[in-house]
């Protein structure tokens, strides 16, 4: 019989990926105590007690850290996972998070920042807006506009997230700081703070992309542009293809060779090893020790077929439609684009 009380997972508490499952927080949690001789007791009662028993599947043990120097949370946790085959399986996270946002005079400069961002976000939502109204449907067939539509989608996710972010941390650090001789649970608030600087990455990734915008009006660059937009159906076409010939040699390798060579050890690291492969990192040893007989056979043809053919098919397109590309340039046909159009528009306001 275990004295041990099961307690179930909290509604907000972020799933924990690991090796073999998906976790959340609930279960036995027992906490270990600030003293080093209280805690190897309790350690040698839980051994006594079988707290890990044949049933475990996987023992969290986090704990937090505060650099007060630079304002800095450490929140660490170290996972131990016990497959069915038997066997453990350990992994580990640091997550290194300001939790405590305003404290010096840097910090209301990025609140300033942030308040400005808001507003900017609010001018740019109505002025899409209107240009949804004026265009209507003729407004979705630009490109842009469709990056504009998903970089105001990320900004209010952005936006969004660091307001939930402000308010659970004014609501839950006070608290679980007055608690000394509690264990304050900081991972919660780390998860959606780095869900969130991931949010705030992906934005800054299209915003940078918008430039191609607004710096089209150089020779160079419009020739890059138009050669992508109009290769771009072809390119979808020979991703479908060259996809499914990757797909096909991903399962192909996970099956011969997933239970010997950890590169192929599933269908995902497969996919990701074939891509090494293809860059020239690959461990030709290991595969053909597996299976002398298909092992070289495998590697030799999916060289051929995607180094070989796949590839020098894809840099054709890129050529063929760049030099159709050139070719209208050469004769005077090219495309006006967004910078060009508001300086023409400019000087036409100056000069009448």
């Amino acid at each position: 019989m275990y004295i041990w009380k099961y307690s179930t997972p909290s509604s907000n508490s972020p799933w924990h990926w690991g090796f073999v499952g998906v976790y959340r927080n609930g279960g036995f949690i027992f906490t270990l105590s600030k003293s080093k001789s209280e805690t190897k007791k309790k350690f040698i009662n839980l051994q006594l007690n079988s707290w890990i028993r044949r049933g475990t599947r996987v023992v969290f043990i986090d704990f937090s850290l505060y650099n007060a120097n630079v304002n800095l949370f450490c929140i660490i946790r170290l996972v131990a996972e016990f497959p069915a085959t038997g066997g453990i399986l350990t992994s580990w996270q640091f997550y290194s998070v300001k939790l405590l946002r305003y404290v010096s005079s840097y910090d209301y400069f990025i609140a300033c920042c942030e308040i400005t961002f808001f507003i900017l976000f609010i001018v740019f939502t109505i002025q899409e807006g209107i240009k949804i109204k004026e265009f209507k449907s003729a407004y979705f067939k630009s490109i842009w506009n469709w990056l504009e539509l998903l970089l105001l989608v990320l900004y209010f996710v952005a936006i969004f997230f660091n307001s939930y972010c402000k308010i659970q941390i004014f609501l839950l650090l006070e608290s679980l700081l007055k608690s000394t001789e509690k264990y304050s649970d900081y991972y919660f608030l780390a998860y959606w703070h780095i869900f969130y600087n991931n949010v705030i990455a992906i934005t800054i990734f299209f915003a940078w992309i918008k430039i191609f915008k607004f710096i089209s009006f150089n020779n160079t660059m419009s020739q890059l542009s138009s050669t992508l937009s109009r290769c771009i159906k072809d390119i979808v076409g020979f991703a479908i293809m060259f996809f499914i010939i990757l797909f096909a040699y991903a399962q192909l390798g996970f099956l011969v060779f997933g239970s010997q060579v950890d590169d192929f050890s599933t269908f995902q690291n497969s996919i990701f090893a074939q891509f090494r492969i293809v860059l020239g990192d690959f461990n030709f040893a290991a595969i053909q020790q597996d299976n002398p007989v298909l092992g070289p056979i495998y590697f030799i043809t999916f060289i051929f077929f995607v180094f070989f053919v796949l590839l020098n098919i894809f840099l054709a397109i890129i050529n063929y439609t760049y030099s159709e590309v050139k070719a209208d340039y050469s004769i005077g046909r090219r495309p006006d684009f967004e910078l060009g159009k508001m300086i023409k528009k400019c000087e036409k306001q100056r000069f009448g």
